[in-house]
This record gives structure tokens, sequence and C-alpha cells, in this order.
């Protein structure tokens, strides 16, 4: 498995993602021609789900029947947020996570599937076994139509890749029967938490030269483990021409790979590579990584694309990987995850996070 990732799906392109093969009917979207500010539709969500007084609410809710809380009313107001996502109060973003993302719940659509089902039969859910099951279990109030999937948020923000998979999985498992505003809400929903904490900051790169030598050793080896690798730091001096030495053993695949970091802020060049390749081959492993704070030169590009057992990863790489597995906050949780990268094979292969 090579240690590189693809690049995060644009917001757009993960809303047209989503299926629209729903049984349910579309719901209306109020508030798609939501003509205020940004700024008023927070003052409004933050209003309405943090006020504590239950009969205010109550009365509020009536009396905003019209306010569209599940997802961003529009595009436009999306793509402001995610603008400025990352220099919002996180307890602001908790709340309108909390409204896009939902407990067990009975919409109107499951009611008007019951309906249905009742009125002809419900040999049109059996594609859909679990959840007819749960529909049918509403009537006597043992079950919810559709379970919750607010426990995401329990993932935050320490593993927000692991968050983002499970909102993923949900909308595999359930998008056919969920409302259409809800569907989109989840989607919104990752884009917010791909915005917050998965995109690399301003002075990300800065931070990867205040990393010492075998600070960066050790974070690349928490960075592996977190992969699902074991991962052995190597001795800091004669060190064989590799520093962390990464196995992973799947049904079909047995993965041994070397890798040789360097905390440079200059160029890495072509000698390097080939001494990283010439070591591969000693030890007959599966591949090389390379590994810089830097950059590489351009014949060093060159000598990976013709050989596939060479990998190379840049300081901006290194940055995205560190947030999609570590999260925004990575840099400070430096101490903690370069303490826990341990010499100790047993406690490696078994020390990842999700």
């Amino acid at each position: 498995m090579s240690i590189s990732q693809n690049r995060a799906v644009p917001h757009s392109s993960l809303r047209n993602q989503v299926a629209r093969n729903s049984i349910t009917a579309i719901e209306p979207r109020i508030g798609i021609d939501w003509e205020g500010k940004l700024d008023d539709w927070i003052d409004v969500m933050l209003h309405k789900h943090e006020t504590a007084n239950k009969e205010a609410k109550k009365n509020r809710r009536r009396n905003q029947t019209e306010f569209q809380d599940w997802s961003f009313p529009t595009d436009q107001l999306c793509e402001q947020y995610l603008s400025i996502v990352k220099d919002r109060d996180e307890c602001e973003i908790r709340v309108i996570l909390r409204a896009f993302l939902f407990e067990n719940a009975r919409f109107a659509p499951d009611d008007r599937i019951l309906k249905r089902g009742i009125r002809e039969g419900f040999e049109f859910l059996d594609g859909h076994p679990e959840y007819k099951t749960r529909l049918l279990e509403q009537i006597g109030g043992r079950a919810s139509p559709q379970p919750g999937v607010r426990w995401a948020l329990d993932l935050l923000p320490a593993w927000p890749q692991a968050a983002i998979d499970a909102i993923s999985a949900y909308l595999l498992a359930h998008d056919p029967t969920l409302p259409d505003g809800r569907a989109q809400g989840l989607c919104d929903a990752i884009s917010i938490i791909r915005a917050r904490w998965l995109e690399p900051a301003e002075g990300d790169r800065a931070s990867l030269h205040e990393l010492s030598p075998r600070d960066l050793e050790c974070m690349v080896a928490a960075l592996y483990r977190s992969l699902g690798y074991t991962a052995i730091l190597t001795p800091e001096s004669k060190d064989g021409g590799r520093d962390v030495i990464v196995e992973r053993n799947t049904p079909g695949r047995f993965d041994h790979a070397l890798v040789e970091c360097k905390a440079y802020t200059k160029s890495v060049g072509v000698k390097i590579a080939r001494e990283l390749l010439g070591v591969v081959s000693d030890e007959k492993a599966n591949r090389g990584v390379l590994v810089t704070t830097g950059k590489f030169t351009r014949d060093a590009h060159i000598l990976a694309e013709r050989n596939p057992r060479l990998e190379l990863v840049d300081g901006g790489d290194l940055v995205a990987l560190f947030c999609k597995r570590f999260g925004s906050h990575w840099r400070e949780r430096r101490e903690e995850l370069m303490r826990r990268a341990s010499n100790d094979p047993a406690q490696a292969k078994n020390d990842h996070t999700p």
C-alpha cells in the first residue's frame, strides 16, 4: 500500500456523487432561495440549537418553520462557510454538525412509505430488509426507521478521516431511504470536517522544518502505524540507509518497505534516491519510500517514474498525510505522536489510530 493518498473530493463534486435513486419523495428544500447573509443563517442556527429553554425552543420552532437547518440552504452559503471554517469557533462548528448529523429519527417520508406499505403491501421494500424491519417496529415504538449518525462527532477532532469514512458509509447504506435534504446535510457535514480538520493550514510547512531529523523519523513511524503497519525505527547512527522499517501482512499481500527520512530545506537529489533503491534491492524489500520536509530535484522525480519500487513524499505530501491521519491539530499533538513511536515491535503493531 502506498503512503500517498488521493486528493480530497471538492464539495460540489461530493454533492453530485450522492445517489438520487431514493425510494422516498424529495422534500421541498425550504430555504433554497435564502437571501440572507451567511452570518444571519449562523445566528439563527446557534439561537435555535443552543437555547436551553424547551418551551422557548418549541415556540421558536413554530415561528421559524421555514428555516432550513438540516443542510446549507444554498451552495453559495456552503462555499462561503468552507472558506472561513478554519477561523470559526469550534463550538459553533459542532452546533452546525449536530444539526446536519441526526440521532435515531423518523422523517416525513418514512410515514408516507409506511402508509403506502399498509395500503399496497411491503414488497417494494424487499431490497431494503433492515429498513423495512425498523419501519414496522416503529409502529410499536420499538425502533426508529432511520438510525442515528451523530455519533461520528465522537471521532473529532482526533480522527477526522475516520469521521468522514463513517458518514460516507452511512450514506452508502441509507441514502435510498433518506429524505433528499438529509442526505444533502450529510454531504455538507463531510465538507465541513474536511475543510476544518483535514486541509493543511498556513504554517504547516514551516512546522515541518521545526522537526529534528529524529523527530521526523518518529512522526513518519507514527504515520505508518496509523495506516496499520508495524513500524520500527532504526538506530540514529549506522541505520543502514533506512530510518524506518515498515511491514504489513494482509491476506494475499505482504508489504515490506524501507523508509529514508530527510529533514531538509533544500531539494533532495537523485544520488540519495539511487542509494535507497540499492538498499531496497539488497534487503529484498517490496519498495523504498524517500520522505523529505523539502522537495525533490527533477532527476529524482525522473528516477521514481522509471522505478515503481521507489516512492517520493515531499513536504507538501507529508503535511497533507499528517492532516488526514492525525487531524489539523497534528502540530499540537507532535509530542504525543512521537512518544508513541516506540521501538517495541509488539506495541508498534497495535498502536494505530483509525
